[in-house]
């Protein structure tokens, strides 16, 4: 009821203003409609700025903000009256009526925001969790404003900025993709001290790299050295006792890679 009220107050406080309004502008030739154009937007504002507190649920609002807009906007609203009443040259009664009006609109008002708060109020003393959650926005918010206002208030010393200047940009993340093709380039640079520490022929040498090419990993890598190594080393056994065999490139000496 007291809504349906509410919405009658604002209609006719904007057609009646409208009204004077496009008395005054008839000369114009879109008066009559920027005068109603100008007072539904008068009422729509009015009521927006009264009621706009309570319209986020997430952010109750228990004080007299309303209140005071819906006084402030009423006064507005009386003497906007008087003003078109004089230029328009109505009698007072008008003035008057339309002005008990704008009183009862502005009652209205801060009746209906008094129900919303109880309202509100009732829902959320039930509801113990969004406590909590409201207790704890707080807190984070005041943090936040207090690492707001350190921070406006950081001032980095002379020795941090050379510091900050100087430092080498961060490294990012090896790419997994690379992975394999970056620790190839290290092992192909170490191949040859390793080969030369183990006596590894040309050829055999030449295996590895294709090894290494097909992207085994270091863990294959050092079991075909090993093999290639004991292999070389029987064979200088073996050529000591005159049974040497031509040595082969395969890893366990019959010629396949198994």
């Amino acid at each position: 009821m007291a809504v349906i009220l509410l919405a009658l107050v604002y209609l006719i406080a904007a057609v009646a203003e409208g009204l004077f309004l496009g008395e005054l502008l008839k000369e114009t030739p879109v008066g009559i409609y920027l005068a109603f154009g100008i007072s539904i937007a008068i009422q729509a504002t009015r009521g927006l700025l009264v009621f706009f507190p309570q319209l986020n649920p997430n952010r109750p609002a228990f004080g007299n903000q309303g209140e005071i807009i819906a006084v402030v906007m009423g006064l507005i609203a009386i003497g906007s009256v008087w003003g078109v009443v004089g230029a328009v040259g109505l009698h007072h009664a008008v003035g008057i009526s339309l002005s008990i009006l704008m009183l009862a609109g502005v009652g209205v008002e801060i009746y209906f925001l008094k129900e919303i708060k109880y309202a509100t109020e009732t829902e959320l003393a039930g509801d113990k969790q969004y406590w909590e959650e409201m207790k704890n926005f707080a807190y984070a918010r005041r943090e936040f404003k207090q690492f707001l206002s350190a921070l406006e208030d950081y001032e980095p010393s002379p020795a941090q900025l050379l510091q900050a200047f100087n430092s080498p940009s961060p490294t990012p993340p090896p790419d997994p993709q690379q992975h394999n093709q970056s620790n190839r380039t290290f092992s192909s640079a170490v191949l040859d001290a390793i080969g030369s520490a183990n006596g590894l022929t040309s050829g055999q040498m030449k295996a590895i790299r294709e090894h290494v090419d097909a992207g085994r990993t270091d863990e294959e890598i050092i079991t075909i050295i090993n093999g290639f190594s004991e292999k070389n080393r029987q064979f200088q056994i073996d050529l000591l006792l005159g049974q040497a065999a031509p040595l082969d490139m395969s890893q366990n000496g019959s010629g396949s890679n198994h």
